[in-house]
């Protein structure tokens, strides 16, 4: 039990600490980290096969299943708005105004092969 309240205390932390993340490098380990939560929770599911049955976990699993499709989404349509601008400010005539202001590439935002991989949480028994 003491995990399982570890898990969803650190959810709610996370959360708490995206709104106020500043920069696109601080947001992404946020998100990481948020990710990597997320998979925890559905680990401590299958060790309560109640837990698993009911139709609140349910609705929560359906939520947090959409918020990570979502999150997704959200890195496609940013690396592709990285991609029009890193490709606009080396073309004539928006080169001419990426010169004189300064304007330099951008980042791709990158998923961690440790992001990808699959949680594996081990339980004590008390």
């Amino acid at each position: 039990m003491k995990y399982e309240r570890e898990v969803l205390t650190e959810i709610t932390a996370l959360r708490a600490s995206i709104i106020s993340a500043t920069g696109l490098k601080e947001k992404a380990m946020v998100n990481e980290r948020i990710s990597a939560a997320l998979k925890s929770i559905f680990a401590v599911a299958e060790n309560y096969p109640k837990l698993r049955a009911s139709e609140n976990f349910l609705k929560l699993q359906e939520q947090l299943t959409a918020i990570e499709n979502q999150i997704a989404d959200r890195r496609e349509f940013y690396n592709d708005s990285v991609l029009l601008y890193n490709t606009r400010i080396k073309t004539f005539p928006y080169l001419l105004v990426a010169v004189l202001l300064g304007m330099k590439e951008k980042e791709y935002f990158k998923v961690t092969e440790e992001e990808k991989k699959e949680v594996n949480v081990a339980f004590e028994e008390k």
